[in-house]
């Protein structure tokens, strides 16, 4: 009993890590979508990062992820940081 209470909280907490690093949100939750053409292709439609904080909320509405808010500004300041450079 008390081994299956330990696992299942280990289990819960990488869980919870992985949903937080915002790497691992885009690669299972934006990647699912599309991939990563939408960030490079030269007529994007996000020119700004409000435009991008925008678009990751709508994407985050749609699909309905459990992010915090948190977590939609760690992949907003990802995709900056990777793609964007705003």
């Amino acid at each position: 009993m008390v081994r299956t209470t330990v696992l299942a909280l280990l289990a819960l907490t990488s869980a919870n890590a992985a949903a937080a690093d915002p790497a691992a949100l885009v690669q299972r939750d934006c990647m699912s979508c599309h991939g990563n053409e939408v960030y490079t292709r030269k007529d994007r439609m996000v020119n700004s990062l409000d435009a991008l904080r925008h678009q990751i909320n709508r994407c985050h509405q749609a699909t309905g992820k459990n992010w915090t808010p948190e977590d939609v500004e760690a992949v907003v300041q990802s995709l900056n940081r990777g793609y964007y450079k705003f």
